[in-house]
């Protein structure tokens, strides 16, 4: 007779097991391999036999191809090499880890992540590819890239599916955010270029002030993405115990917040002082580590940061700046492009290429073609029901992250409890600096943190039913 006070639970048998596939896999491989040496230079075949060892290694642990195709969507280690440019590694990337995960599913039966962010994000990617329509020119550029973002979207949400793998995802940011940031210091210091060969302009020259602009040459979008990574920092510097380690992380954080400023973009500025505020509320009683803190910021802030910094911040509040009054009249164009297209908007990213037909002469001149606020922007290109979607999709995001951050209180869970928050503040920053900004280069910033957002609330609802099964009788 069954217990019926106890739970039983029965994995299914997946359709083909682990021998057999690596038995298929070494079949396959030993042929295809054979007959492309008898066809192909040496140099493909080499080429396609470590991208087959690259696949086995993410069919087997899947989020290795998460992890790579990050670094790889940041750094931009193959645009330092000519001769691998045309073969979008990048994409490829994304596309075989896709389908690696895809086969896990059919073959491990294992769940995909359940979420209204899948129906918000459907709906948004759907209603961004329709409105593509509208200007066929561009059709397929922006095409490819919604479904680049749909694909990290659902590889994030699905593949961090442990507390192991987030807390590795969130080391991985830090430690790009820390390369990428080392670099750009690196440069302004001493002139020499390294990032120019990812991006043509890594270091922007305007008003005789060089900005420190990432792999994708936008200043403004770099130091937003910069942004997202301090929280994170801070997260592990306030819950790890040890002196060292903290005194370790103070190395990251600093280095990271010189690079924002060294960006000299006021959007960035707003975005790291709101981060940095609510990361130090949340830890208002240790008294002696913000201390510390304030200390080496105040000494960032003395030694490193070079005074016209400070001229170029003044200027925010300068209605008179060119740089704000074009912002003011690319906001108005934006405004009559929605009047224009209410419902569905002008097509996305599509209003770059229709700015003459809204903004003055006055605000084109400057150079600024698209409006620098992501509300804005989502209306103009994505009408009403864009902007609807976008919100909905936000507001998600926040419910997810709290009931994740209860969830890991509840349960006693100190250190995830610490990063979910440290996200929901990197997701804040994040909208800071788009009220400032233009979705463009650094897109796939928004779409991993719905996708955290997901993966968050999906390994609090594990634990809780972890918990609950340890604490059911035998």
């Amino acid at each position: 007779m069954k217990d019926k006070n106890r739970i039983f639970l029965e994995e299914e048998k997946p359709l083909l097991e682990l021998p057999q596939l690596i038995f298929l896999g070494i079949v396959f491989g030993s042929i295809l391999i054979g007959l492309m040496v008898l066809f192909l230079p040496l140099t493909l075949v080499i080429a396609f036999f470590v991208g087959l060892l690259f696949t086995i290694a993410i069919f087997f642990k899947p989020v290795i191809g998460l992890f790579v195709l990050f670094f790889c969507i940041y750094v931009t280690p193959f645009e330092f090499i000519p001769a691998l440019r045309s073969f979008h590694i990048t994409r490829l990337l994304s596309i075989v880890t896709l389908f690696t995960w895809l086969a896990r599913i059919m073959i491990f039966r294992e769940n995909v992540a359940k979420s209204p962010h899948n129906l918000f994000a459907f709906a948004f990617i759907g209603l961004a590819a329709l409105s593509l329509f509208q200007d066929f020119d561009h059709f397929f550029m922006w095409l490819l890239e919604l479904i680049k973002v749909i694909i990290l979207y659902f590889l994030v949400a699905n593949l961090i599916n442990k507390k192991r793998h987030l807390v590795e995802f969130i080391g991985m940011l830090i430690i790009v955010s820390v390369i990428l940031a080392g670099m750009g210091v690196f440069e302004y210091y001493t002139g020499r270029q390294i990032l120019s060969y990812a991006a043509e302009r890594a270091v922007e020259s305007k008003d005789d002030i060089y900005r420190v602009s990432g792999t994708r040459g936008e200043h403004g979008e770099f130091s937003t993405y910069l942004v997202i990574s301090v929280p994170l920092i801070l997260g592990f510097f306030f819950h790890v115990r040890s002196k060292l380690l903290k005194l370790l992380l103070l190395v990251p954080f600093a280095l990271v917040s010189l690079a924002i400023v060294l960006s000299f973009s006021r959007a960035g500025m707003l975005a790291l002082a709101a981060v940095l505020f609510l990361s130090v509320l949340r830890k208002r009683k240790a008294f002696f580590l913000l201390i510390a803190l304030a200390i080496l910021i105040l000494l960032v802030v003395v030694l490193l940061i070079p005074p016209e910094y400070w001229q170029h911040t003044k200027s925010i509040t300068n209605l008179q700046d060119p740089a704000i009054r074009a912002r003011l009249n690319i906001y108005q164009a934006a405004w009559r492009a929605l009047l224009a297209h209410p419902i569905f908007g002008i097509g996305y990213r599509t209003f770059y290429y229709h700015s003459f037909d809204y903004a003055p002469v006055e605000a084109l001149e400057t150079g600024f073609f698209t409006p620098h606020n992501i509300f804005i922007q989502v209306a103009a290109e994505n009408g009403l029901v864009g902007l609807a979607l976008l919100i909905g999709i936000i507001i998600c995001v926040f419910k997810q992250i709290a009931f994740a951050g209860r969830s890991f209180y509840k349960n006693n869970e100190p250190l995830m409890e610490t990063l979910t928050y440290a996200i929901r503040i990197s997701f804040i920053g994040y909208l800071v600096g788009y009220m400032f900004l233009t979705q463009g280069a650094y897109v796939y910033n928004f779409w991993m943190l719905i996708g955290l957002s997901v993966a968050l609330k999906n390994l609090a609802e594990k634990t809780q039913q972890e918990k609950e099964l340890m604490l059911m009788p035998a």
